[in-house]
C-alpha cells in the first residue's frame, strides 16, 4: 500500500481534523491551524519540531492533541490505520499495535511537518 498518494494524505488530514481538539476542546477550522497548534506545542514543551520529538510528544504525554491522536486510540490503532489507508481488517491486522503506532506517527508527522 502506497502511503504517499493524495487520497491517503487527504484521509490523514481529515482524520486529524475530525479527531484533534486543543486544550479547551475547541475544534480546528483548517489543517494548517491544527499543524500550527501542534508546532507551538512542540516548541513550548521541547523547543524543537523534529520527528523524534513528535514521537515523544505522541507517546501519551498529558496534552489534548497527543491524547486524542495517540494515547486514546492506542489499542485500536490497527483499525484506525486501516481506515486511513483504506485497508480491510485482514490487511490491517498484519501490523502489530506497535508497528501501527509507528507508521501512524510517521504519517501524521509527514503531513503536519509541511506546515512547520
Amino acid at each position: 500500500m502506497r502511503t504517499n498518494t493524495k487520497e491517503i494524505k487527504d484521509r490523514i488530514k481529515n482524520y486529524l481534523l475530525a479527531n484533534v481538539d486543543d486544550e479547551n476542546e475547541n475544534e480546528f477550522t483548517s489543517f494548517e491551524e491544527l499543524a500550527k497548534y501542534i508546532k507551538s506545542e512542540l516548541l513550548r514543551i521541547y523547543g524543537d519540531t523534529h520527528q523524534s520529538t513528535f514521537k515523544t510528544y505522541m507517546q501519551g504525554l498529558p496534552n489534548a492533541a497527543a491524547d486524542t491522536m495517540f494515547y486514546f486510540h492506542y489499542y485500536n490503532y490497527n483499525v484506525i490505520l486501516g481506515e486511513i489507508l483504506g485497508q480491510t481488517k485482514e490487511e490491517c491486522s498484519k501490523y502489530s499495535p506497535e508497528q501501527a503506532v509507528e507508521l501512524g506517527i510517521t504519517l501524521f508527522y509527514r503531513e503536519l511537518y509541511r506546515f512547520f
